[in-house]
């Protein structure tokens, strides 16, 4: 997530082990009106996620990529019609293949300089202060939101993990960072001679076409695409066979145009036209996945082919310039690989809807085709007598059943909680106490799982310190509403895990602190893997939960030890 950091330093490198990664991708001009009032109503008070610790010392010794992880040609899986599917069965926690960048650049020291407090024009509903502390790591790979010139409410949700490199065009603040980006003594070697021996004249290009190439990574991800298309033919059809979005065709192929006008000929490969050229560039914007630990983004040959799925059986983590793919459920032979490229933890269904809709995605998961309800939109029965749980459905129209007296709410009866969604919302926001939170909840028709019930919980959480009275109940609610919303694993919830964790050790409830690490251990696997850093770092807390708060400390490699707070 793009968000303010005022933790230490340490607290910010293991959340870029649990943040997803996301590709670029561009929400349209309908994507705001398309999604529910109480999204719009939320979006500009979306809380941060808690930040976690970094394990420093625990993880010296850690290894990365699994060395039995086998790479995409070599792994159990096949290419069809329908994706990528299973070749034979893998088991929870099986790294299935991993992937090496074709080609990887960093954003560049103008995505960082800006030190100016305003809140970001583009309306992704992450309220995120830039200061360009970004943090990127996001250890669960997806897209990675262009939207350079997003006005739009791409709601992306409190804890939204897509690592958007906004190039903050809204941003009237007059920043003059006087940088001029070059190649690295490195990057030299992977781009074309002529390219690098006139590589102002390339940026100055690409300054010409910024809609398209106007971020720094992509540029030089694009020469660098090239250069290995030159040196393996086989890459291309690979590439062209991913898809770009509609609306990005005329920009990139004007851009292509003047590419082939204005660059030296020996930096395009023959075999390239001026048409793979604008496709090349639109999968630039469509499927390059962001990279934290280099700070910047990747091009990749085969993780593109895996298809979407708002509940996914495969998760896509990052180490490095090199991206794995992890069994989180049981994948049967034949099952096609799917994970959830715009990582919609927690969405509602409209929110879902308006997304895929934008990114013109199609999914046939439980949820899209209407064979599961919204569990993120949850209202109590109005028979006080009862304690059922009202979820809408996710067909049109929209009606809805009480789980416990079976009594049917009418397509007006839901429609009628869109007003009292937006008035709970506005009433949560100046919320500092757990006792205010269930309060404003208790006055309304929302269940306490509904997704602004969960946004004014994650937010409170951010705010509190590990030894807060209100710290444990806050956490636990938390996992509770994620129990009942979200049916697989994700780095969020291990998130909550951590936090819980701590709250507990700083109590003296050990046995609990354990309890909550070993169900971080073991949502990890199915994340990571069981070599994963992480992975390895929650099972030997859980075989040695620290016992005082400062054996804690020691562990995450926390300096100050009385900084707790989770932002």
């Amino acid at each position: 997530m793009l968000a303010r950091r005022t933790s230490v330093a340490a607290r910010r490198r293991l959340a870029r082990q649990l943040q997803p990664v996301h590709g670029l991708r561009k929400v349209d001009n309908g994507a705001l009106h398309a999604l529910p009032a109480v999204s719009l109503a939320w979006r500009q008070e979306r809380p941060w996620m808690p930040r976690l610790v970094l394990p420093t010392r625990a993880l010296s010794t850690a290894a990365r990529t699994p060395s039995s992880s086998p790479t995409f040609p070599s792994a159990r899986v096949a290419t069809t019609a329908h994706g990528v599917v299973a070749t034979s069965a893998f088991a929870p926690s099986s790294v299935i293949f991993h992937e090496t960048a074709i080609a990887a650049s960093s954003f560049g020291a103008a995505h960082h300089h800006c030190d100016h407090d305003h809140t970001c024009d583009h309306d992704h509903v992450h309220l995120h202060t830039c200061d360009h502390d970004h943090d990127h790591n996001h250890d669960s790979c997806h897209h990675h939101h262009d939207h350079e010139d997003c006005s739009h409410a791409h709601d992306a949700h409190a804890h939204c993990d897509h690592a958007h490199a906004h190039d903050h065009d809204p941003c009237d603040h007059d920043h003059d960072h006087g940088h001029v980006e070059t190649l690295t003594e490195a990057e030299r070697g992977t781009v074309a001679m002529a390219v690098a021996a006139n590589f102002d004249a390339y940026m100055a290009i690409c300054a010409a076409h910024d809609n398209v190439l106007g971020r720094l990574d992509i540029a030089k991800n694009l020469v660098k695409v090239l250069h290995a298309i030159a040196s393996d033919a086989s890459l291309l059809p690979d590439l062209l066979r991913l898809s770009v979005l509609s609306d990005r065709v005329p920009a990139c192929v004007a851009t292509a145009v003047a590419l082939r006008s204005h660059l030296p000929p020996a930096s395009l490969p023959a075999t390239v036209s001026d048409s793979d050229l604008a496709h090349l560039l639109g999968v630039l914007h469509n499927h390059a996945q962001a990279l934290d630990r280099i700070d910047g983004s990747g091009v990749f040959r085969y993780i593109p082919r895996l298809h979407h799925a708002c509940r996914p059986n495969v998760h896509v983590a990052a180490d490095g310039t090199t991206l794995r793919a992890t069994a989180m459920s049981p994948i049967a032979v034949g099952d096609a690989l799917a994970f959830d490229t715009l990582d919609m933890y927690y969405w509602t269904h409209a929110d879902r809807v308006a997304a895929l809709v934008a990114d013109e995605i199609a999914c046939n998961c439980d949820w899209c085709i209407g064979a599961a309800p919204d569990a993120a939109r949850a209202y109590r029965c109005k028979d006080p007598s009862c304690n059922g749980v009202v979820l809408p459905t996710t067909t049109t129209p929209t009606t809805a059943t009480c789980s416990c007296c079976n009594h049917d709410w009418t397509v007006d009866d839901v429609a009628a909680m869109t007003v009292h969604e937006d008035a709970t919302a506005a009433a949560l926001q100046p919320a500092t106490t757990l006792a205010e939170i269930e309060a404003i909840v208790a006055a309304s028709p929302l269940h306490s799982t509904h997704r602004v019930c969960y946004d004014a919980l994650a937010q409170l959480s951010t705010t509190l310190r590990d030894d807060d009275t209100d710290a444990e109940n806050v956490r636990r609610q938390l996992l509770a509403c994620v129990d009942a919303v979200v049916p697989y694993a994700h780095p969020t919830t291990i998130e909550h895990y951590d936090a819980l964790a701590a709250a507990l050790v700083v109590q003296g409830k050990i046995e609990d602190a354990t309890a909550a690490y070993a169900a971080a251990f073991e949502m990890a696997c199915c994340c990571f893997g069981v070599d994963h850093e992480t992975t390895r770092f929650y099972k030997a807390l859980a075989e040695t939960t620290p016992r005082t708060r400062a054996a804690w400390a020691d562990m995450y490699d926390v300096d100050d030890d009385t900084v707790v707070e989770r932002r």
